[in-house]
């Protein structure tokens, strides 16, 4: 930051092209849901790198996010792509993963601060300026770029998941 680069380009320059073997069990500081709330890396040697455990922690997240969005899905929610905002959505490797991992289209846009966005546009509703959420988006928000699923990576990824549910299971059985 001090150099005015972004932690997410530059690291992306070093991290793992390909999908690792590592599991990561994300949530190091504690989360409550519907998995065991621990946390760890698995399949560890003394020749990983830094930049797969990188890849592996943006996999682990990623997979830990499918469990929800499945959990949606079976309550009759559909999605038909995905729109990633804030830093990790600067990263491409990060977004090709999840695309990949939800099987779905993830976009981009070219907003970096969409909190404060949607407040400007709630405001421009408001006062006239815009006739509804709709409108505003489709005027104001461009489309950074649109990551579409790789089916060999999925059907990889959702081997890895099936075993991440399977850990997260088993750690259930021992707290």
């Amino acid at each position: 930051k001090r150099d005015g680069l972004d932690f997410y380009v530059e690291y992306e320059k070093q991290m793992a092209k390909e999908p690792t073997d590592l599991i990561v069990l994300p949530r190091f500081a504690g989360y409550s849901d519907n998995m065991a709330d621990r946390a760890g890396i698995l399949n560890m040697t003394l020749s990983t790198t830094n930049e797969e455990i990188y890849r592996a922690f943006m996999e682990g997240e990623s997979f830990e996010m499918l469990g929800h969005l499945r959990d949606y899905l079976s309550c009759g929610g559909r999605v038909d792509e995905l729109t990633a905002v804030g830093g990790g959505a600067r990263c491409d490797t990060y977004m090709q993963i999840r695309a990949d991992v939800f099987n779905l289209p993830v976009r981009t846009v070219t907003c970096d601060q969409p909190g404060a966005l949607g407040d400007a546009i709630m405001a421009g509703i408001t006062a006239g300026v815009f006739r509804d959420a709709d409108e505003a988006i489709s005027s104001i928000v461009g489309v950074r770029r649109i990551f579409e699923p790789n089916e060999k990576t999925h059907e990889y990824y959702m081997e890895q998941y099936d075993k991440f549910r399977r850990i997260y299971e088993y750690l259930r059985t021992i707290q």
